[in-house]
């Protein structure tokens, strides 16, 4: 292991340093970070999650209201006759 001189700022680094840990300069331009690769549901912010659930609740809303106001209708019916 020698001693370079950093190409950016100057300082002393491992010639087998990926990058300049004072200016963070990398000597291979190129390089790509590592993406981590995960679940599809943990790579969703909040943001997202919470529209997926707005439009799932609305989903089923829609789906069920007819039932829902015929439920309402016969429970106030009910209520009627006693």
């Amino acid at each position: 292991m020698a001693l370079i001189n950093c190409e950016e700022c100057g300082s002393e680094i491992s010639d087998k340093a990926a990058f300049c840990p004072n200016c963070g300069y990398t000597k291979h331009q190129n390089i790509k970070p590592v993406q981590r690769e995960g679940c599809f549901l943990q790579t969703l912010n909040g943001g997202c999650m919470a529209i997926v659930v707005i439009l799932i609740v609305i989903g089923i809303g829609v789906k069920l209201g007819p039932y829902l106001i015929e439920f309402i209708n016969y429970i106030y019916q009910v209520s009627q006759s006693n």
